[in-house]
């Protein structure tokens, strides 16, 4: 899955089309979900025999993810995709969302 997720990474990167790859969500993995299904459940599964401590820090960090990526859809401009959108910009619009 690793060398696949990479090779698919890299071709979207390559592509000539730029806003192909710098797309906000990767639309080009869509077609992959499927196969990306798999590891994800073997995860879940294995998570499942983690100790409860390390599992509640895991809950709470895929839940802030997940806050951050839906705040970040909902709020998403244009200007995200111009040069001048740095780092510093980026780390300011976290620190808004939280």
């Amino acid at each position: 899955m690793l060398v696949l997720v990479t090779l698919v990474w890299y071709t979207y990167a390559a592509w000539w089309c730029w806003w192909l790859g710098g797309a906000f969500g990767h639309r080009g993995f869509v077609e992959y979900y499927a196969l990306l299904a798999i590891p994800l459940a073997w995860g879940l599964e294995r998570s499942l025999h983690w100790r409860w401590s390390v599992r509640l820090v895991f809950t709470l960090l895929l839940l802030l993810l997940m806050s951050i990526n839906m705040s970040m859809t909902s709020d998403y401009e244009w200007a995200w995709s111009e040069p001048g959108w740095t780092w510093r910009k980026l780390i300011a619009e976290w620190k808004s969302l939280l």
